[in-house]
């Protein structure tokens, strides 16, 4: 249910903008994220996860199914010069509180810090500033913070 809603939220803006996308569900490819896609000459890959609530503060942010093999795939993708990230919603579906999202350089890091680092790793989030992200520029690189 997760997974779907951050698929839903992507897939629209991505065809919107003449891209492609295509979520995968398949259990036998080891380490492989949820959503490939094709957007504006670029492709990349999406891992989705979720978090129910922000645990106390200082607390490390534990990632249900988040293994070290989908943390290595994301990684050695990324290196290769793949656009790889992730997609962390905090709250409830429907009526989440945050979407924090991250690019491959920290996916090691995920799992193992507290929330305040996590804002600092992050991209950007939905509460930044205010305004929802723009996904297609993220995704496609063409975002103004630190996309490389």
């Amino acid at each position: 249910m997760n997974e779907t809603y951050i698929w839903k939220m992507l897939k629209g803006p991505i065809k919107s903008a003449g891209g492609h996308c295509t979520r995968h569900e398949n259990n036998g490819a080891l380490g492989v994220p949820d959503i490939s896609y094709g957007l504006g000459g670029v492709q990349g890959w999406v891992e989705s996860k979720h978090i129910n609530k922000w645990p106390k503060k200082g607390t490390i942010v534990k990632f249900k199914k988040f293994t070290v093999p989908q943390k290595r795939w994301i990684y050695n993708r990324g290196k290769a010069g793949g656009k790889c990230f992730v997609f962390l919603l905090i709250g409830e579906i429907f009526a989440f509180s945050e979407l924090l999202i991250f690019r491959w350089q920290y996916v090691m890091e995920l799992g193992t810090v507290t929330r305040e680092d996590l804002y600092k790793l992050a991209v950007t989030s939905d509460l930044h500033d205010g305004v929802m992200p723009d996904y297609v520029a993220i995704l496609s690189g063409h975002h103004n913070h630190l996309l490389s």
